[in-house]
């Protein structure tokens, strides 16, 4: 675990003249993965971070997307569940993302507790109201996961927005 701490110590190091520099109300937060290379690892890195004083953390792969199954009744993906591990641990705000593409994705990781903030990619360009929508519980224009990436450098032409 040696290793997967000293890769945070830059950031640990430098936080308190950063924060010395920024305005008090200033968030700090930090991308990282569950696996750097195991979970154990990745969870005594988001403690460090959060002894250090980091404000919040948003949890995606790290250096290996995780290969474990998610439990039954979970209803997102394993990078997904990943953020909820590592939520368990730390006591600051957890953004989870990774195919999250729907309403009741969204509903289950917040309602559960699974997760303090949920980051959609794909699914704000495929439907760009889709935060309001999913509080005003209205449908969604649903991502349809196409392998079509073409689209990424002109969302307009997202395939899902052309389906409306």
């Amino acid at each position: 675990m040696g290793i997967a701490i000293n890769r945070t110590r830059i950031l640990t190091e430098i936080l308190p003249e950063v924060r010395n520099n920024t305005h008090e109300n200033f968030i700090f937060g930090v991308r990282m993965g569950e696996y750097l290379p195991e979970s154990k690892a990745g969870v005594e890195v988001a403690k460090t971070f959060e002894k250090a004083g980091i404000d919040l953390l948003h949890i995606s792969s790290g250096m290996q997307p995780p290969t474990h199954p998610v439990p039954e009744g979970f209803i997102c993906s394993p990078i997904t569940y990943s953020g909820c591990k590592i939520k368990k641990e730390v006591n600051i705000p957890v953004i989870e993302v990774n195919e999250i593409r729907t309403e009741e994705q969204v509903r289950f990781l917040i309602e559960n507790d699974y997760a303090d903030f949920v980051a959609i990619g794909r699914g704000m360009l495929a439907d760009p109201e889709f935060a309001n929508h999913v509080v005003n519980s209205e449908p969604l224009n649903r991502c349809s996961a196409c392998k079509n990436y073409l689209w990424f450098t002109d969302h307009t032409l997202c395939p899902a927005r052309s389906n409306k």
